[in-house]
């Protein structure tokens, strides 16, 4: 959109939108950050960084305003209409009889397809936001919401509205914004934030929905039409970056510029065993390189009129790992770039919610857990406080690695056997542990 305003707006609404963009970007990265800061209480810092996106999006909409009633420059703003009504001149409800036969059938191409789309949105949403790492215990229900999803596609098909589908990232957002972090210390000093809990209820769900619903009000409407489309940009620009937290192709890309004295051990840790041998590193450079063909692919498809076909090319992906892959890579290399730690956490998640006095599978749970905690946050960091965080993280590691040694040997004296030598237990009884050797 900010490329489309500098061709079709004049010079200073292009620039003045161009700014609200990355000020709202920016803007968001810095206040969620907001609880890492020396100022205000922690209380204080909590709010705000729960709160980063919409209070960016409210500041920078009303400097947009103040700039339009002083500053004599505009910028586009959502498009709404100013009543709940159907925006064209139609009823409620869709006339089922008045599209022919001919109609239906050519309809059920591009609908196999959408329903590829949702199915991958879906299950992919689902799984983020039900994720091992946020140790959720109430079990997950993966075919119900579909279902229910599919119900609703229904009823916004009768209406002839845009259809519901999984949320990417909003839905593991929101799981993240119910979960209470911890900071825990790896072996090399560093410290890192880990999910302790979720809290686990529908009452933010339904306050979302109810919230949104409201959006339908004409008061709202209106408030609406002042949030400027480059303010908008700026959340979605906000919400892209991200996704490059944690994400292993992103850290891969920087791997052939990336000084192996310097690698960070949070990122590549699990591509040390590859990146210790020639032929290793071959192999990682080369699923690199076919994941970023396949992704300039699709989107470059993305941008043809041929856009709706897209899905099928992301399910095509699904071949290509299972039939493709092992003919290209070793079984380790594959494992380990691309392996089934999704499935076993799911696994532990069924069982521990299931029953909670049920055994596990402490060696697929250990590695889950590890193969998460390595994943970094590669959020930018901002000079006002940057300096002071990391002097807080030098110090916190220092205080928790020598409490880890202390316990570790407390631990040790009062069970008389070695941290590594546990069978398995219980959950509880291994969370216990755990608290005893702190990792």
């Amino acid at each position: 959109d900010v490329v489309r305003f500098f061709q079709e707006e004049k010079p200073e609404s292009a620039l003045l939108s161009m700014m609200l963009c990355l000020a709202t970007h920016v803007s968001c990265e810095m206040f969620s950050e907001a609880r890492d800061w020396t100022m205000f209480r922690s209380s204080i810092r909590e709010t705000i960084a729960n709160y980063a996106v919409f209070s960016s999006v409210l500041l920078f909409t009303i400097i947009s305003v103040v700039v339009r009633d002083y500053g004599h420059v505009d910028v586009p703003r959502i498009a709404t209409p100013n009543d709940f009504a159907p925006t064209t001149n139609r009823a409620w409800g869709v006339d089922l009889l008045s599209c022919p036969g001919k109609g239906i059938g050519m309809a059920l191409i591009p609908a196999i397809i959408l329903t590829l789309l949702f199915f991958f949105d879906h299950n992919v949403s689902s799984l983020m936001a039900q994720a091992p790492e946020f140790k959720l215990r109430k079990p997950p229900a993966y075919n119900w919401d579909f279902f229910v999803v599919g119900l609703l596609i229904l009823v916004c098909g009768l209406l002839g509205i845009p259809f519901t589908n999984g949320l990417i990232p909003q839905a593991p957002l929101h799981v993240h914004a119910l979960s209470t972090r911890k900071e825990e210390v790896l072996d090399d000093g560093t410290v890192h934030l880990v999910v302790s809990r979720v809290e686990e209820q529908r009452l933010s769900n339904f306050a979302h929905a109810f919230v949104i619903g409201l959006c339908c009000l004409p008061p709202v409407l209106r408030a609406l039409q002042l949030v400027p489309l480059a303010v908008l940009s700026g959340l979605f620009l906000f919400m892209g970056m991200g996704s490059f937290k944690g994400n292993g192709f992103y850290n891969r890309l920087w791997l052939p510029v990336t000084d192996p004295k310097r690698r960070s051990s949070v990122c590549y840790a699990d591509l040390e065993p590859l990146l210790a041998t020639d032929s290793g590193c071959k192999e990682v450079a080369g699923f690199t390189l076919l994941q970023f063909v396949m992704w300039v692919l699709i989107f470059a498809i993305t941008k043809t009129p041929a856009a709706i076909s897209f899905p099928v090319f992301i399910a095509a992906l699904v071949v290509i790992r299972w039939a493709l892959l092992p003919r290209l890579f070793s079984q380790q290399a594959i494992d380990i770039l691309d392996g089934n730690d999704e499935q076993e956490g799911v696994k532990q998640h069924v069982m521990a919610a299931g029953d909670e006095n049920a055994d596990t599978n402490w060696e697929a749970l250990d590695k889950v857990q590890d193969s998460l905690s390595r994943q970094t946050s590669g959020t930018p960091h901002f000079p006002f406080y940057s300096q002071s965080k990391d002097v807080h993280q030098e110090n916190e590691a220092l205080r928790r690695v020598n409490q880890r040694r202390n316990s570790s040997k407390v631990s040790v004296t009062a069970t008389g056997t070695s941290p590594s030598a546990r069978s398995d237990k219980p959950i509880d009884d291994y969370c216990h542990e755990i608290s005893l050797h702190a990792g």
